[in-house]
């Protein structure tokens, strides 16, 4: 598992990435993946490697994004708002949800997951205030 994941989109990639130890992640569109800073000695390479077929049965053409949800709070920085959790839909029905408090990094999982997250966040206080919903369709 990694701190980062990436979505390759039609130019370029959407960037997700933990906040070290806060539960929390930032979304960034990069032209394309960046080496890792723990992998920037000589003797270490970097590679990708697509989940695709595991959450998205990796179709033979790409799928329209058309919906998200997450779950944002405002951060310690209150211009500076994070994701704590984020579900994207595809094509209408298949679904990758990105989830960063996990231990070993940012958590993907499928259909379902959103719902799982929020009731099991539904009595946790927020460590940086409430947080909200936010959804978007086309």
């Amino acid at each position: 598992m990694s701190d980062r994941v990436y979505i390759a989109l039609e130019d370029g990639y959407l960037g997700l990435e933990s906040i070290s130890g806060e539960g929390r992640m930032t979304l960034r569109l990069v032209a394309e993946p960046q080496k890792p800073e723990a992998l920037e000695g000589e003797d270490e390479e970097f590679c990708l490697g697509s989940y695709g077929q595991l959450f998205l049965q990796d179709p033979p053409s790409p799928l329209p994004l058309t919906g998200v949800r997450a779950v944002v709070d405002e951060g310690p920085d209150t211009d500076d708002p994070a994701v704590r959790c984020i579900e994207f839909t595809f094509g209408g029905s298949q679904v990758l949800f990105a989830d960063p408090s996990y231990y070993f990094g940012i958590r993907l999982e499928g259909v379902g997951a959103y719902e799982r997250w929020l009731a099991d966040h539904q009595s946790t206080l927020a460590p940086f205030g409430p947080w909200r919903e936010l959804t978007w369709t086309p």
